[in-house]
């Protein structure tokens, strides 16, 4: 039995057929990356042997398949060995059982049931009504003035008390109110990461980023040997947020393009590069349970 010849081509293949079809070269498929170019011939040689991983497998098949308007899922599924997703079927509906005739006849008796019990629940209704009338008045009269009124008991309380009370209150309202205000600190930068201390700031963080003019891959982990929680390509224009969780003290943000990408840190400005430097990876290490000096 024959298959498509599209059924058959490998990963390397379809993105291959792909790029040529836009017209585009190695060379621009590095531009539009950031791939080094072994790793994009490797890729379409299918030859995954040559790359440092499978997670960085996985994502420069993703950039690439993106940067020539390819779905990058069915080259994923394909990568990882799993079968093409299935269409599902619309089941078909169940024959309603019964004539039309049979179906009229059950509804006149129920409403002839319905109009059997009419006579009951008016006269539940209208005994209700009178014992609630006798309740309510019975209610209204207990609450009338008596006849003899009392002289009110008036409380006298001195100035200085109400002073005193004023000045507790005033003060334990003051003590409530603790200082909230975000507040990041630079720590340090060496050897390419950069760390900031993260004072007061409301859990669970949020972390927001939005694409300049090229894509920008970015991911999110506890610690360098810790696995990554979060991770996304940033295409131009868009604007992605992810949250921390609670009870993580430190936080690792790598950018795979730092120059393209903007950051917001619980909808405030982060600026992540605050000596001007010009490496284009970067690695950012937020430490979260900073003391408030």
């Amino acid at each position: 039995m024959e298959s498509g010849g599209e059924d058959l081509d490998t990963i390397g293949e379809k993105l291959k057929i792909a790029r040529l079809e836009k017209g585009l070269t190695i060379g621009d498929l590095q531009k539009i990356t950031k791939i080094q170019r072994r790793f994009l011939e490797a890729i379409e040689a299918d030859d995954f042997d040559a790359m440092p991983s499978d997670y960085y497998t996985r994502t420069f098949i993703k950039l690439m398949a993106e940067a020539v308007d390819l779905d990058a899922r069915p080259l994923l599924r394909q990568f990882d060995g799993e079968p093409d997703q299935q269409f599902g079927y619309t089941p078909r509906p169940e024959r309603i059982e019964g004539s039309r005739k049979a179906r009229h006849e059950e509804s006149r008796s129920k409403v002839a049931i319905f109009k059997s019990y009419i006579p009951v629940l008016i006269l539940i209704l209208t005994v209700s009504l009178i014992i609630g009338g006798i309740i309510f008045a019975t209610v209204m009269e207990n609450k009338s003035e008596p006849m003899i009124k009392q002289q009110p008991t008036v409380s006298s309380v001195s100035s200085e008390d109400k002073s005193k009370d004023t000045t507790e209150e005033d003060s334990s309202s003051s003590e409530e109110k603790p200082e909230t205000d975000m507040k990041i600190v630079f720590d340090r930068e060496n050897n390419g990461f950069t760390y900031f201390d993260v004072k007061r700031a409301e859990r669970p963080l949020t972390v927001s980023f939005e694409g300049l003019t090229a894509p920008c891959w970015v991911g999110l982990a506890e610690t360098p040997q810790s696995a990554i929680f979060y991770q996304y390509t940033v295409k131009p224009g868009e604007v992605v947020e992810t949250t921390i969780p609670e009870e993580l003290d430190t936080v690792q943000i790598t950018l795979g393009a730092s120059s393209y990408v903007k950051m917001k840190i619980n909808n405030e400005d982060f600026d992540f590069n605050p000596n001007n430097t010009a490496s284009e990876k970067r690695v950012i290490v937020l430490n979260l349970a900073a003391s408030d000096d």
